[in-house]
């Protein structure tokens, strides 16, 4: 799960030249930086994981935005806005961040079925 995260990061560190409204066209944001003043709306960005994401997005440090936030956030992200196109600029860049996701969910899921199978 750990490597899974550090492709997370990895990925929401990179940069991006997508619009952002409230900063001049042309503007080079990180990918955490577009998604989360695009797609998040203004009252969740006020809001306990929207504050982390802010702090991150600040400090340049992601190690505080774990896989339950990331995870999170990409339901929010995927609702909210089209993160293929707009921000991860390939379509193999959106395909990584959802697989990393999606592996860390079910090593998750793994661990708890094993957990289960232990104390039945």
């Amino acid at each position: 799960m750990a490597a899974h995260l550090g492709t997370l990061h990895t990925l929401l560190q990179k940069p991006t030249a997508a619009y952002v409204p409230g900063f001049p066209l042309g503007t080079t944001h990180t990918v955490l930086k577009a998604l989360h003043f695009k797609y998040t709306p203004i009252q969740y960005q006020n809001m306990a994981t929207g504050k982390k994401v802010a702090t991150a997005i600040n400090s340049g440090n992601l190690t505080g935005l774990d896989l339950p936030t990331l995870m999170y956030l990409m339901r929010n992200w995927m609702v909210h806005g089209g993160i293929v196109s707009s921000n991860f600029r390939s379509t193999s860049g959106f395909d990584k961040y959802v697989g990393a996701v999606n592996e860390t969910l079910s090593l998750v899921h793994l661990h708890l079925a094993q957990q289960l199978v232990l104390k039945a």
